[in-house]
């Protein structure tokens, strides 16, 4: 009786293999080389039983990427205003459509996730300079501004402004 059983599980699992197997390399078939869950609902089986066919296929398995979890390190605000983080926005590449606008000056509280978007012409020190006054009065008050080490940034009229203001 067992042995009846077990050829029954068997002949049902050669089926829903052939099944599975005809939707998978079916190129005309919308659940072709897709997910897991596409696969399932196409066949009509369960994710669990999809999910261990793929893993035994070497088309699945070898072209999956791979996915990567690392620890990052965390950002930590106290307060609204308390860290700014600023960073320009290449458009140059579309600045035809953009009214002749090549740069956006980003900065984000990381607090309150409220930003703060200026455009800008180009990105010489007088713009930069104009451009880190209305983030100043804007985005009141500012304890710490964290940017990247571009130069736009770190020039002299901008530097001024910061240590005028903050020291």
């Amino acid at each position: 009786m067992e042995k009846n059983s077990s050829s029954k599980r068997k002949t049902i699992t050669n089926e829903v293999d052939k099944l599975l197997e005809k939707y998978y390399y079916d190129v005309e078939h919308p659940a072709s080389f897709g997910g897991v869950a596409k696969l399932a609902k196409a066949a009509g089986v369960s994710i669990k039983l999809a999910r261990e066919w793929l893993m035994k296929e070497d088309t699945y398995t070898l072209f999956k990427p791979t996915r990567y979890k690392f620890l990052r390190r965390k950002t930590l605000a106290y307060g609204i205003g308390d860290l700014i983080q600023s960073d320009l926005v290449d458009l140059s590449k579309v600045s035809r459509q953009n009214r002749g606008v090549n740069f956006l000056s980003t900065s984000i509280d990381a607090f309150s996730k409220k930003a703060y978007v200026l455009t800008l012409k180009d990105k010489s020190a007088k713009m930069m300079l104009e451009a880190m006054k209305k983030l100043l009065k804007q985005a009141k008050p500012i304890v710490n501004l964290q940017t990247d080490e571009g130069k736009e940034f770190y020039n002299k009229q901008v530097q001024q402004l910061l240590k005028k203001k903050y020291n």
